[in-house]
C-alpha cells in the first residue's frame, strides 16, 4: 500500500508555537489513517520557524518518533546538522531537507555536498520544490547524489509533471521512494507507480485522502481525487497558507492554531464565506 504522509500545519498562538495543539492535530489525523507526519514543511511554514522552535516541536513527538519525518533544511548548515542529529537520536522514520533556497545559483557540486553531509547523519529524503527553492532536482541529480555515497532514501517531488517523477523512479532501485507532492496529481502519480503522497490536504480531509490512496485504481479513488481537488481549490481561493488552518476548524470543529505573520489568519467575514464554499463542495464533510 502506498504511504500517506501529511505535512501538518505548525500551530501558533499569538506568534508562539503551540506544541500541544500540534500534537492534538497530529494524533487526530493519525487516527484517521495517516501513516506519517511531516514536520516543518512548507505547509507548516517551516522556513519561518527558528532552530529552537524546531527542536521543541521535534521533542513534542518523541513518543511517536517512528511516525515522524522532520524537515531539517535551513540556510544555516550547523543548525541543520544539529537538528538532524537530534532526529537521529530520537530514531525518527526519516529526515528531509529542502535545498538552500535563498541561494539558487550555487554550483551543483556544492548542492551535492550539502545533501551528502546531511544524509551522513541519518537517512534523508530530498524535498524538491522548485517553485520555492529555485532548484529543480532531477533524476540526473539524484543519480549523482547516490553515486557520491549519499544516504538518500527518497524524494518528495513537488512538481506539476508526472514525467519528472517517473524519470526519478526509473533511475533508482525499488527501495528508493518517490513521493508525489501536489495533491491534485496524487491519483495519476500513484497509477504511474509512485510510492505514496505527501499531501497538505490531509490536514483537513485525511479520510478522503486516505481513501484516494487506498483506491487509486478504481472509481472510489477517482471520486476522492475530485473531492481533494475541489477542496484544494477552496483553499487557494482564500490564500492557501492561512486557509489550511481554517479548513481544519470548519471541517473538524477544532482549532489547529493559527499561522504566524507574515502569513496572517483569515478574518471572521472571510471564514464565514469559506465555510459556505466548503459546504457546497463537501456537504458530507470528510468522507466519501
Amino acid at each position: 500500500m502506498p504511504d500517506l504522509i501529511v505535512p501538518i500545519v505548525t500551530a501558533f498562538e499569538k506568534g508562539t508555537v503551540s506544541t500541544s495543539k500540534m500534537r492534538k492535530h497530529a494524533d487526530y489525523i493519525l487516527k484517521k489513517g495517516v501513516d506519517y507526519i511531516f514536520l516543518n514543511g512548507s505547509t507548516g511554514l517551516g522556513p519561518s520557524i527558528s532552530y529552537n522552535e524546531r527542536i521543541s516541536i521535534l521533542h513534542a513527538f518523541e513518543d511517536i518518533s517512528d511516525k515522524i519525518i522532520v524537515q531539517v533544511g535551513s540556510l544555516n548548515l550547523d543548525e541543520t546538522l544539529s537538528l538532524a542529529q537530534e532526529a537521529a537520536r530520537m530514531k525518527v522514520h526519516a529526515i528531509a531537507s529542502l535545498s538552500p533556497y535563498f541561494y539558487p545559483r550555487i554550483p551543483e557540486e556544492w548542492l551535492l555536498r550539502y545533501f551528502k553531509t546531511i544524509s551522513e547523519i541519518y537517512p534523508t529524503l530530498i524535498y524538491n520544490f522548485p517553485l520555492t527553492t529555485g532548484y529543480d532536482l532531477t533524476a540526473s541529480f539524484v543519480e549523482k547524489a547516490l553515486s557520491a555515497g549519499s544516504d538518500i532514501i527518497g524524494i518528495k517531488d513537488t512538481v506539476q509533471d508526472i514525467t519528472h517523477m517517473l524519470q526519478i523512479k526509473w533511475a533508482t532501485d525499488e527501495e528508493f521512494k518517490v513521493y508525489c507532492g501536489p495533491d491534485p496529481m496524487a491519483m495519476s502519480a500513484l497509477r504511474s507507480g509512485m510510492d505514496g503522497v505527501v499531501g497538505g490536504s490531509g490536514n483537513y480531509v485525511p479520510v478522503i485522502l486516505r481513501t484516494l490512496v487506498n483506491h487509486f485504481n478504481d472509481k472510489i479513488g477517482e471520486k476522492a481525487q475530485k473531492l481533494v481537488q475541489s477542496i484544494a481549490s477552496v483553499a487557494r481561493k482564500y490564500g492557501q497558507w492561512s486557509a489550511n488552518y481554517t479548513l481544519v476548524e470548519i471541517i473538524h470543529s477544532y482549532s489547529p492554531g493559527e499561522p504566524r505573520p507574515p502569513i496572517y489568519p483569515l478574518d471572521e467575514v472571510t471564514k464565514k464565506s469559506m465555510s459556505e464554499d466548503v459546504n457546497k463542495v463537501l456537504p458530507g464533510g470528510d468522507r466519501i
